[in-house]
């Protein structure tokens, strides 16, 4: 039997409230045919890979990695559009001063990636059954379990089995904050079946809520 959503509005804005964008990623193009080695050559911190694509690599710690390709598509994994578009600009300028006849096009998000944690362990076999069709698990496969979007198919939810959970394949902040909200909307009843008689109800009070 597959359960029904049901609200437990406080548990839920208190989960909602911990959710953390951890990735972000930006797709643009610098518009004009590039010379890596020549730009590898005359930058500090870029690492050219010609295998298995010709591309260069400029990281800014754990803020943002940038991928340039001869072509001159770039792709950026940044904490965040805000820095990822900072490291693309000024990058886009360097290599402007090089010789490259850069015209920047549209900085797009095609995928942002975000983690939090439900604060329950939980048996996934259980959780799978109750989702039905929209979840998927293969333990021998994959530990986790994929939760799937009914709206968007590529809007997913990674679980595991230690509460915590990745949302993926949202490309704004409006579209995650709805696969968070649909997916703790399904999960919580959920969770009042699967979860180990001996978590401290103290903290999860569960008839409180109802």
């Amino acid at each position: 039997m597959i359960l029904e959503p049901v609200r437990y509005e406080y548990w839920l804005m208190q989960i909602a409230n911990g959710m953390e964008i951890v990735n972000t990623t930006l797709v643009t193009s610098f518009n004009c045919v590039l010379d890596l080695r020549y730009i590898t050559n005359n930058s500090k911190d870029i690492v050219l890979y010609e295998e298995p694509f010709h591309r260069c690599i400029k990281k800014y710690g754990r803020l943002a990695t940038l991928m340039l390709y001869k072509t001159g598509k770039l792709v950026c994994l940044a904490i965040s559009y805000e820095i990822g578009r900072k490291f693309i600009r000024n990058f886009g300028r360097h290599v402007q001063k090089l010789g490259h006849p850069v015209r920047l096009a549209k900085i797009e998000t095609v995928n942002i990636v975000a983690t939090n944690n439900l604060k329950v362990i939980l048996d996934l076999d259980r959780v799978d059954i109750n989702f039905g069709r929209k979840s998927q698990y293969v333990k021998e496969i994959f530990p986790n379990l994929r939760y799937t979007s009914p709206t968007n198919r590529k809007h997913k939810v990674i679980l595991a089995s230690s509460g915590k959970y990745n949302l993926t394949g949202v490309t704004n902040e409006e579209q995650l904050t709805e696969l968070e909200r649909q997916f703790l909307g399904y999960i919580s009843p959920i969770i009042k079946i699967c979860a180990p008689e001996e978590f401290d109800p103290d903290e999860n009070d569960w008839d409180e809520f109802k």
